[in-house]
Parts: C-alpha cells; structure tokens; sequence
C-alpha cells in the first residue's frame, strides 16, 4: 500500500511529464503516455508552476485529438486561465471553431457550472468574446447551442449592447433573433437604441426601431436616445426617431430638452424640423392624478401629449428656449420668436433674474414684436439680479412707444378677466374699448406711479414666503433628531396635520439586515427605501388606521428615507384623508437627484399598492386612493437642486451637505399654509416668489431652519443637554426614552 508522500512523488512526475511533453509540441507521446496511467494516480487538473491547466495548452495549439483525451478523463472546463479569462476564450478569440464546438457539446453533458455562460473575473462572458473579436462563426455556434443571451457583463451590458458597441449590424441581427428583450438597460440606464444612438449607426437605429425599441426610455443622465442625434447634428436619425416618437417634454439631469440643446448647439436644420413637425402647446395642468399603476413606466405605446414643444420648460440655468433664442439673437430666429412668443411666459426669469423682456430691452428689438406684445400678459417692474427693471432698461426717447404697448397688454388683460379683478374702475374699463381716455388715463396712472403693469385678480390667494432672519451660523444637521423635530414642528403649528409620533415604533430596520446607530435612535417615524426594498414601522397599518379614524386630523406627513451605498436622502409624503389623496414630495423636482438613481418609479409603484391595501383592510372594501407622484406637479429642477447651484458663493459655516429633510419640512409647510391651491400652482409660484424678490434658495432655506432647530434645542434642554451631545452619541439609554417621551407627548 502506497502512502500518501508516494502518491505525491507519483503525481508530480506525471504532472511533469504530460507538461513538458505539450509544450514540447510531442502530442502523439502525450496521449500514449496519459494512456498508460490509472485515473486514480493522477488528477488531470493538475496545474503547473505557473498556474496553467493542461487543457489550456491544448486548446492554445488547437489540438482537438489532445483535447478529446483530456476530456476523456474527466477535465474541468469551469476554468480561468493565469490572465482570468475563461476556458472558451483563446478558441473565440483565434478562431478554432471546432475546438470551441467540442468543448460546448462536453459542457452541455456536464453537471455544474456552464462554461458558456460562465463570467471571467472581468464579468465578460463567452458571447462578449464571441463580440469583442467580431467573430460571427463563434456567436452562430454559441446561439445556436442556447447560450443565455440576456446573461450581462459586470457593466451590465448584454450581448446585444456589445454588438452595438462593435458597430457590428450583422450580429445585432444575429442575436435579435434570439434576443427580444430589446429594451434592457446597461448599469448606467443605456438601452441598445441609446447606444445605437450614441454612436450615430443609422442602419442599427433603424433596425432597433422597427423591432419594437423604446425611444421614450432615458439613461442615467436623462439621454434619449435622439438627445445624441441633436446634440450631433444627424438630422437623418432625428427624423427617424420622430417616426416612432420623440418626447419633447422630456428633460435631462440639466433640465434640457432636445429643443434646447438643438438651439445651444445652433443646429438649425433640427431646429426647423422641430417647428415645422410639431404644434407649440403649454403642458396641461390638469388631470394631474395617476389612478393606475401600470402607467408608471411607458413601455410600447406612444404619448401623443408629450409630442409638442411646451415654451415654459426651463433648464437649470433657468432658462427657457425663448431666453436661448433671445440671448442668441438673430434675426434668422424671429420666424421661432413668432411661433413661441404667443404662448410663451414672458415673465419667468432666469438664475441671473433675466426675463425675456429683460433680453428684448437689451437686444433692442421689442419693436419688432410689438403686436403680439401688446396682447402678451407683461410684468415690466420684474428686477433682475443687477437691480434693473425692464421700463429702465428702454431707451428714454422710445419709452412712450413703449408705454403704449404695455396698456395695451393691460388693456388686454382686463378685458380677458373683466368682472374679476380687483379694482371696480379695471372692471368698467374691461367692457370698454381702450381709446376711451379715462381708461387709458388709469391704466397709464397704474403703470407709471403704482408700478403696476398687470392688474391683479379679485380675490386671488396671494403665496408669500417669510424669509425669515438671516441665519449666520447654522446648526441644522440634518440627523434623525432634526428630522423628528421638524415634523413635530409642523404637527404643532397645523393642528389637523398627524405624523407618527408613537414611541413604541420599533427599530424596525435592523430586522432587516439593516443596522442603523442605535446611540441616536430616538423615534421612527419614516418610511425607509433601502437599496430599491421599502420598509415600514412596526404597527404602521395600525396607527395609520387610528389616525384616519381619530376624526380631528385632515392629512397625515410621514418621512421617507433613502439609503443607497453613495447617500442617504429624504422624501415626504402627505396623505389628505378627506379627499383620498396622496402626494410624494422629492426636493430635487420631478425626478432623482444628480447621480442617485434610487428608482423613484418603483418607490412609487410600492408605496401605491400599500397604501391601496392599507386603506382596502381599513374600510373594508376595494380601495384606490389619487396618487401623485412628483413628476405629476414638480419642475425638473426643483428647490433643493436651485439650491445647490448656490453652494460656490453661498456657503456658511455648519451648513450640511444637504437639506433634503428641511426642504421637505418646508415645503409641508408651504402647502398647508395654502391648502387650497393646486400643488402645481404653489410649487411655481413659490418658485416665482423666491426669483421676483431676488431670494437665493439656500437662504430661504437656511433662514428656515432657525425655527425647526429652535424646537430641537429645547427638547435637548429638557435632558440638560445640546446637540454636540447627541451627535457625539453622548445621550444615555435613560435620556434618549426621557427625550423620545417629551417628543411624543409635546402637541
């Protein structure tokens, strides 16, 4: 009996024996001398000393007959070889097509991990090589063998966006026909037609399109697929895309559109396809409501309302695509100016405070537009950031051509809302033409000595924003505390709004494999949405249901907090109980902020269908509540990103990195204040308020936060400590039920 020392020794010179005879190139003394050993001396996985299996040399020198008798005796082929890649690589690569035939046929005989679908260390698997070398005969024999075309490298390509990345029209068509997930996103949201797109391949695009591809579908950094066309000026892959359907609403993480980036790029042809295509229409600002859940995501239909060019859309810089034109002017644009003045909003005003008007004034060419003017709703005392106003800015020798056609506007006003404004001589005037003198008298008065250029509306509910004190010295942090605190803030201050202050909340997060500190946990009252899973409190259902049958609360304001591995963010939503509605508030406008794609559209889907079980349990019969989502009423660009663009010259000590909890306290607040109005209307019209009186978000915001740290502090006194305390995790267990019972019990 042999020990196992001997057994060794026996390996080891087989092993050095079979190595040397393959890379002598002795194949025929190899398979004589492997014939002559017992399977059970000898492991023919066996690697030699620098780390190369014996079935990789006979695939490297295309030796079939060597490979058949390795196989024979039972070879791994779920291999790497010392540069990581897998076993079907050097035959994909170089082209042996038979010993590539050979191996995936033993494969499909084996038990345990495929080799063709295996990924290399890189994530790369058998169909990117087959793509990567251009090699048409190794995919016709990989498909052909069912290999998993949805498999994806670690960049989240499939074989179909690799293709695409070759340039490679043949073996997209190859790979379709056993590939009908056409719309499946890369890592970074790229989709096979983005990508096709992105590399400007007109004969690709077109195959995609008419295989049923999205163009509606964006990646992460809000790219269509016909953004790149625009930006590239290929007018031939734009009108393609038009075809089958452009999104011109649609808006990039900059606030874009492909109409703006046509026109900062001067690609005129597009341009003037765009015109002549499409109809200039303001988006609806009704039926903002999504009653079904299936019309989250766009999947094959077109939406003929998004196929027109809405004039009011405004980028991050502000900007509509009037301001593009106006502050590029030409007169090769006054056919645009034409078609968009009519329905454009003439007193937005740009992140430098900027109108149209303003523009007009400096370009000197309100003359040419004057008869459209004069029926256009003007606010000439808007002043921009350099304190000018529009009637400053005209020319003394034109400013009464200019009056006139501001009381013409006037006039025009009254007559469009005559019986509705505020004062009883607009009222008369409106039913009376404007060359009557007393008319033109007052409305000349109104303009001139009360800097009144449009009449205001009877009984119109006016949306002002309390600056409040400025705030030199910031100690908002943005912790739970903070968050707890603010939310306790608004419960006192509106009495029928209800959070979830109950101190038995669990910690529910860590029962989920989610830990969070415990030295600063004090109540939960948020709903969580880690890494795209949602969580609720412990007893959620139940004190949802309590409050919605206490009778004295109209809404209820719950948290969401985000987590994902680059930052956490926050949400909120507000629930009004009389009407069944709920709204989901995201600081950052209509989508997800800058590089922290957390799937606002599943958070969406999951936080409907719960609430419609919820409420079904509560009531006892079929329930669907009025969801709406931020996309529904936010702008692109919202507070917190307007914000952030004000970081470089607006930046106080103890400032946070964010103030996503205080912005959604804040706006909570807003919308209370002014209940009745519509969530779009308040939204613009804060929005509007902030630029009219030359506010900058980030004060508002931080000016803001005195109230809800204020309320922090003296919660923090009641345990004789600060908030230095509580972020040094100083609080015992004992301070934090005394701390969590005062909150609790505060109302």
């Amino acid at each position: 009996m042999q020990n196992s020392f001997d057994t060794y020794e026996i390996n080891i010179k087989y092993s050095d024996t079979l190595f040397s005879l393959i890379k002598e190139h002795k194949y025929d003394e190899f398979i004589e001398y492997l014939s002559t050993i017992d399977h059970d001396s000898f492991d023919i996985n066996t690697r030699d000393v620098a780390g190369n299996y014996l079935i990789f040399f006979a695939i490297l020198f295309n030796k079939t007959n060597v490979i058949q008798k390795i196989l024979e005796w039972g070879a791994r082929i779920d291999l790497y070889d010392i540069n990581g890649y897998s076993l079907l690589y050097i035959p994909i690569k170089l082209g042996f097509h038979k010993v590539l035939e050979m191996l995936i046929e033993y494969d499909n005989k084996s038990i345990g991990l495929s080799a063709i679908n295996m990924k290399d260390v890189y994530g790369n698997n058998a169909l990117q090589y087959a793509i990567s070398a251009n090699n048409h005969e190794a995919l016709k024999i990989l498909l052909k063998h069912n290999v998993d075309v949805t498999n994806t490298s670690s960049t989240g390509e499939n074989a179909l966006h690799r293709a695409i990345m070759k340039k490679n029209i043949v073996m997209c068509k190859m790979i379709m026909e056993y590939f009908t997930r056409i719309n499946d996103r890369t890592n970074i949201g790229d989709t096979p037609l983005n990508l096709a797109c992105n590399y400007q391949l007109n004969d690709i695009v077109k195959l995609l399109l008419e295989k049923g591809a999205n163009t509606y579908l964006y990646n992460d950094i809000g790219y269509a697929p016909v953004f790149y066309n625009v930006i590239e000026n290929n007018l031939d892959l734009v009108k393609l895309n038009a075809e089958y359907g452009i999104n011109m609403h649609h808006q990039d993480m900059l606030g874009n559109t492909v109409l703006h980036y046509a026109l900062i790029f001067e690609n005129l042809e597009i341009v003037d396809f765009f015109f002549e295509r499409y109809e200039i229409k303001q988006k609806s600002k009704n039926n903002i409501f999504t009653e079904n859940i299936n019309d989250y995501d766009i999947i094959n239909s077109r939406d003929l309302t998004v196929e027109n060019i809405d004039p009011d859309i405004i980028n991050i810089e502000g900007l509509t695509i009037m301001h593009i034109i106006m502050y590029n002017y030409g007169e090769h644009y006054d056919k645009y100016i034409l078609k968009l003045l009519p329905l454009s909003n003439l007193n937005y005003q740009d992140n430098n405070g900027y109108t149209i008007m303003h523009i007009m004034a400096e370009k000197k060419i309100i003359h040419k537009f004057e008869t459209i003017l004069r029926t256009k709703k003007i606010n000439i005392f808007i002043v921009n950031q350099e304190n000018n106003n529009v009637f400053d800015m005209i020319p003394l020798i034109q400013r009464e051509l200019f009056l006139n056609i501001i009381i013409d506007s006037y006039s025009h006003y009254l007559r469009k809302y005559h019986g509705g404004l505020a004062e009883e001589w607009q009222n008369e005037c409106a039913i009376q033409k404007v060359q009557d003198l007393y008319c033109y008298e007052k409305i000349r008065e109104d303009i001139i000595k009360n800097n009144i250029s449009i009449p205001n509306k009877m009984n119109r509910r006016m949306i002002t924003i309390d600056i409040g004190e400025k705030i030199h010295y910031n100690t908002f942090t943005g912790s739970q505390l903070d968050l707890i605190s603010g939310f306790r803030y608004l419960t006192k201050k509106y009495p029928n709004v209800a959070s979830l202050f109950f101190k038995d909340l669990h910690n529910y997060i860590s029962y989920h494999n989610y830990y969070e500190d415990s030295s600063q946990h004090i109540l939960h009252l948020e709903i969580m949405w880690i890494y795209q899973k949602i969580f609720y409190p412990t007893n959620f259902h139940q004190y949802i249901s309590s409050l919605i049958s206490d009778g004295r609360y109209e809404y209820i304001i719950i948290p969401i907090g985000i987590i994902l591995s680059n930052a956490n963010h926050v949400n909120c939503l507000i629930y009004d109980i009389k009407n069944m509605i709920l709204e989901r508030f995201e600081p950052h406008g209509s989508g997800f902020p800058f590089e922290f794609n957390y799937n606002p559209n599943l958070l969406d889907k999951r936080i409907h269908i719960y609430f419609n079980n919820l409420l079904s349990d509560i009531f006892k019969k079929k329930f669907k509540i009025k969801y709406i989502r931020p996309e529904n009423y936010l702008p692109k660009i919202g507070f917190q990103t307007f914000e952030n663009l004000e970081v470089s010259i607006n930046t106080n000590i103890g400032d946070p990195n964010g103030f996503c909890a205080l912005w959604c306290v804040w706006y909570i607040d807003q919308r209370m204040k002014n209940i009745t109005v519509s969530p779009s209307k308040i939204v613009k019209r804060l929005i509007t308020n902030i630029r009219l009186n030359n506010y900058l978000f980030r004060n508002v915001i931080r000016n803001y936060s005195d109230k809800i740290t204020k309320l922090r502090d003296f919660y923090l006194s009641k345990i004789d400590r600060n908030v230095n305390d509580y972020l040094n995790k100083k609080l015992t267990n004992e301070e934090r039920e005394i701390l969590a019972d005062y909150i609790v019990n505060d109302q």
